[in-house]
């Protein structure tokens, strides 16, 4: 005696959903990646630019 199949199939309007639902979790992680990626990178050009504008320290040997 064989044993019955169970293929567990979604009805079209759930699969789609699901679909739906997998590209919008893709898409917000791409989102939520570029955004702390240009949060670093801005914070690491602040810090060159406030080295660059930063007085050069005073050396004590000179006097």
């Amino acid at each position: 005696m064989e044993k019955p199949r169970i293929i567990a199939v979604l009805p079209s309007v759930e699969q789609r959903f699901r679909q739906s639902c997998w590209l919008f979790l893709v898409s917000s992680v791409f989102t939520l990646a570029k955004t702390v990626r240009d949060k670093q990178e801005a914070e690491l050009m602040e810090g060159v630019l406030d080295a660059a504008h930063r007085p050069a320290p005073l050396d004590s040997t000179e006097n």
